[in-house]
């Protein structure tokens, strides 16, 4: 009989619907039975391996949690958790200078000067609003001021980075003693924006 291997893997939903897409014919998939009804969680199996698929939000409020019930079952039963990257990797300092120093422009060009007039108006606009000023995020790439202001807003309305899914089976997962994987690295979804 062949050992049955559980994995539990956490990525964003757009993963996750392309892996399911992907499964090979025979496997079963289907949307893990819920008590509630509201959650992202998938199942995929074959007769010796069950990989569970969840999105990942990276921010969230207290009120998110408790995770529901089957969510945290499909959690017990995995040996291996796969986030979208490693999130040791992701808080190192030297990976967030690197982070930092690829979104910004260190040779001469401004954000000003790459986006149009109508998206400069609404950033201007919009900065009228915010802690920051044009000339804070002047000297960032136009996929980092996004990022940027993005969390700044999600931070605002009470989300915290600490409290997403991903952080939070990643400190669970290393709790318990689990292996950890990055699905990608840090490089990878860098490169990504950064072209």
């Amino acid at each position: 009989m062949k050992r049955i291997r559980y994995v539990w893997v956490l990525l964003c939903v757009m993963v996750s619907c392309v892996a399911l897409w992907l499964a090979p014919a025979g496997e079963t998939t289907s949307r893990a039975a819920s008590t509630s009804g509201k959650h992202c969680l998938w199942k995929v199996s074959d007769s010796d391996n069950t990989v569970y698929l969840l999105g990942s939000i990276h921010l969230l409020s207290e009120d998110f949690y408790p995770l529901d019930p089957v969510i945290e079952e499909a959690y017990r039963h995995s040996q291996e958790v796969v986030l979208e990257v490693d999130m040791a990797e992701l808080s190192d300092p030297n990976t967030q200078m690197k982070i930092m120093m690829k979104g910004m422009y260190s040779d001469g060009k401004t954000l000003t000067q790459n986006i149009s007039k109508e998206t400069l108006a609404l950033l201007k606009e919009y900065l009228k609003t915010s802690v920051l000023t044009i000339d804070a995020v002047n000297q960032m790439k136009p996929w980092f001021c996004g990022m940027s202001l993005e969390s700044l807003e999600f931070m605002r309305l009470g989300l915290n980075p600490e409290l997403g899914i991903d952080s939070y089976f990643y400190n669970k997962a290393k709790a318990d003693g689990k292996k950890v994987f990055g699905f990608e690295t840090t490089d990878y979804q860098i490169g990504i924006f950064d072209k």
